[in-house]
């Protein structure tokens, strides 16, 4: 499917023994789902596995609180939805037409389906993710920003003013969930210099190496919290530690961004 944002791609493969359903943008996985049996394709996969950090955001939500709310900025083929419960509504942000429509067929990825049939609230906000949500008055207990595996990454959605707009679209002991993962641009002293600027925790984690024998991606992700109990529910994991900041990197705003100083070549 060819749209304004890109080529997308879905292959049927045989993996490790396994049917596999695989979505690419580019050259860039997007997510994947297991079909073999029923059940496998109830479980999220690639940077989304239970046992990887988006994993662990949801697992402390949950021993927060029994009932959640979730924004995913980023569709893809859905994955998010996999975490998805009744008393856990899901909102998708995506920009891309052609992506919901995408996730939404079951032939291909059945995330969504799947969510929708046990009950799991899930709705899906066409447009920038940036744009729709500042004409919202939602607030939502995680929000997880998922849009920078590209090559070309949207500047506008990872910037100060942009960290401000999701912060206040958060509860008071939320989660903003950064999918950092790329090839050619490190972004955790962005975030870094960004968290400290706007007195918010931050940490990070690294999810290397990963094991594509069982659809686990190596993957890198930043979480922002305003509260201090939050904060340390996620210190009490050993593999989540403070992003390191880089005072000699400016940090980006809407009127300066230069992926210049954090290409990693």
């Amino acid at each position: 499917e060819r749209s304004f944002f890109g080529v997308l791609t879905i292959r049927s493969l045989e993996k490790y023994g396994k049917r596999i359903h695989t979505l690419k943008k580019g050259g860039i996985l997007h997510g994947e789902q297991r079909y073999n049996e029923p059940t496998d394709r109830l479980e999220a996969r690639s940077y989304y596995h239970k046992n990887g950090p988006l994993g662990d955001v949801m697992d402390i939500m949950a021993e927060k609180k029994d009932s959640f709310s979730t924004a995913a900025i980023g569709l893809g083929t859905g994955s998010v939805a996999a975490y998805g419960q009744a008393n856990r509504p899901i909102t998708f942000f995506e920009i891309a037409a052609a992506v919901e429509a995408l996730a939404r067929n079951p032939s291909y990825f059945s995330y969504v389906s799947d969510c929708l049939e046990r009950g799991g609230p899930l709705g899906v906000k066409l447009g920038d993710a940036r744009v729709t949500m500042a004409k919202t008055s939602d607030v939502f207990d995680v929000m997880i920003i998922d849009a920078f595996s590209s090559d070309s990454i949207p500047l506008h959605l990872i910037t100060l003013e942009a960290s401000e707009g999701w912060l206040q679209r958060l509860r008071s002991d939320g989660v903003i969930a950064f999918h950092i993962s790329n090839r050619y641009i490190d972004l955790a002293p962005v975030l870094a210099n960004a968290a400290e600027r706007l007195g918010v925790s931050a940490l990070m984690c690294e999810d290397s190496p990963g094991d594509e024998t069982i659809g686990h991606s190596t993957s890198t992700w930043i979480v922002f919290t305003k509260d201090s109990g939050t904060e340390n529910w996620f210190a009490d994991r050993p593999r989540w530690k403070k992003p390191t900041t880089q005072p000699s990197l400016m940090v980006w705003t809407d009127d300066f961004a230069c992926v210049l100083p954090v290409l990693s070549l």
